[in-house]
């Protein structure tokens, strides 16, 4: 089988080991795995094409093999598994990117760059080290219990971007311009300094709660307007936006 026009479904097949798929480049439709408890081998090696996946509950999976290289995807979702790596995943576009609850996946090295719906990463392993370098833009972004992050890049969030229970010491983002809806900074135990010097505008509410390590709010100098609420709480001893003009809320 090389195309299939619709979608590639496996449910709760729990005496499922293996399977493969060694000629398909095409699902236009959904490729879905969920339930296959002792699934351990899975491999689309000619896999360059789907409509979206959804891998669920794979916790025996710690593998893909994808040696094309899956190019074409609008939706991403992987949960549950103990995948160690997303290698295989080189799709540049795309609609949905959510990989969260994954224990074993200790790095996120993505080559996307921009993501029309929603990026979120969460609850990974624990020093799960996050990379998109090459992300332009994206509309929600999320990230959840990470210990690094690089985005060098961004440029525009059209609408959230939040920081919530990492373990990150510093968030640098220099190239951001704007965020469209709010911006949050909540539950980070260990951040010490942010710097998102060149952010001008925030579209919604700014919230930078509950921090421990937080003792000085700066890297906002070139924040002139909050379409929201401004909400700081936390054990920090000083803040600064010297270019704040507006706040709506």
């Amino acid at each position: 089988v090389k195309a299939i026009y619709g979608s590639l479904i496996i449910n709760n097949a729990t005496s499922l080991g293996s399977f493969s798929a060694g000629s398909l480049t095409t699902v236009t439709e959904k490729l879905s795995l969920t339930s296959l408890t002792i699934l351990s081998t899975l491999q689309f090696p000619q896999l360059t094409t789907v409509g979206s996946v959804n891998f669920v509950t794979l916790p025996a999976l710690n593998e893909i093999s994808l040696n094309t290289g899956i190019s074409k995807i609008n939706s991403l979702y992987i949960s549950d598994t103990s995948l160690e790596t997303l290698s295989g995943f080189d799709v540049r576009s795309l609609d949905t990117f959510n990989v969260n609850n994954n224990k074993n996946l200790n790095s996120i090295d993505s080559q996307l760059q921009n993501v029309k719906v929603a990026l979120e990463v969460s609850y990974n392993a624990d020093e799960v080290e996050v990379s998109f370098d090459d992300l332009e833009w994206a509309n929600n972004i999320t990230f959840r219990d990470i210990s690094s992050i690089s985005l060098s890049k961004l440029e525009t969030v059209n609408a959230s971007l939040g920081f919530i229970n990492t373990s990150l010491d510093k968030i640098e983002i220099s190239n951001l311009g704007s965020v469209g809806g709010s911006l949050t900074f909540v539950s980070n135990d260990e951040l010490e300094e942010i710097d998102l010097s060149n952010l001008t505008s925030i579209g919604g509410g700014f919230d930078i709660s509950n921090n421990t390590h937080l003792k000085d709010i700066e890297g906002f100098d070139s924040l002139e307007t909050v379409g929201g609420a401004v909400v700081f709480v936390g054990n920090f001893t000083n803040a600064s936006l010297p270019s704040l003009k507006r706040v709506s809320g």
